[in-house]
């Protein structure tokens, strides 16, 4: 047998291979950096949680003799998916030059992106309806202050409420990542004026709905959905966002 015939095939392995084969590399690289997306999110979590509920036993403490000691409810829950949002657009604009020098491909990288994204997003979804639960359990702590525990959001149970965060916070994960990517492929005068577009529209929007009195339809509408149905509506967002957004890294350089 000649050498020739002997030798091994060092032929190049397939491009799929080489995909599946650098997909959890790049899961694993959106956390090189705990604190991005692990401990920056649970601290502002912790804190948040922290400060509504002292806020909701304030007013209870203070004004809950007045107004018939009716249930408080905080916003601060949505603290930390917006503060992932924002780390989402952190990772577009930092993340994803480092990962082009460690010649990652756009593909592998949006993948392990929106992977890392889905992770990070169902840990929210969990944390958020067992902080539900324990203040449906606690009666708001004693005093009927809730931060997760809202209605509407809990009448489906907590595993509806938890699916809805997750969905919510990997649509805005993916929504913060496709405005820093755009900033990559466009000047600012363009963003601004997109920006401005966009928010025009919503307005002419709200606008029309306002004058043809059809808020009534649109509350009634999202009340029909139902919190499952919201989650659902959002996951589909948020999947859309993961193919916008790798259609507009195809070609961002670094």
């Amino acid at each position: 047998m000649s050498t020739m015939e002997s030798a091994p095939d060092i032929r190049a392995r397939p491009e799929s291979t080489v995909i599946r084969s650098r997909i959890p590399a790049a899961f694993r690289l959106q956390f090189a950096v705990p604190g991005q997306l692990i401990w920056v999110p649970l601290i502002v979590f912790l804190a948040s949680w922290a400060i509504g509920t002292g806020i909701g036993l304030w007013i209870q403490q203070v004004a809950g003799a007045q107004n018939g000691e009716a249930a408080t409810m905080t916003g601060a829950s949505q603290a930390t998916v917006w503060t992932l949002g924002f780390l989402a657009a952190y990772v577009a604009s930092h993340t994803f030059p480092f990962a082009l020098a460690l010649s990652y491909s756009r593909r592998v990288f949006m993948i392990g992106v929106s992977l890392a994204f889905a992770v990070v997003a169902a840990a929210f979804g969990v944390g958020a309806g067992l902080a539900a639960q324990l203040e449906e359990l606690t009666d708001g702590f004693g005093a009927e202050a809730y931060t997760f525990a809202v209605p509407f959001l809990v009448d489906d149970g907590t595993i509806a409420f938890g699916l809805f965060a997750a969905a919510l916070t990997f649509a805005v994960m993916q929504f913060g990542f496709f405005w820093a990517s755009l900033y990559r492929r466009v000047t600012l005068i363009l963003l601004w004026t997109l920006i401005i577009v966009i928010v025009a529209v919503l307005a002419v929007a709200a606008m029309l709905v306002t004058t043809y009195d059809g808020w009534p339809t649109v509350f009634r509408w999202v009340v029909e959905q139902h919190v499952a149905g919201l989650a659902g509506w959002l996951g589909l967002v948020g999947l859309l966002g993961v193919a916008v957004n790798y259609a507009l890294i195809r070609r961002s350089t670094a």
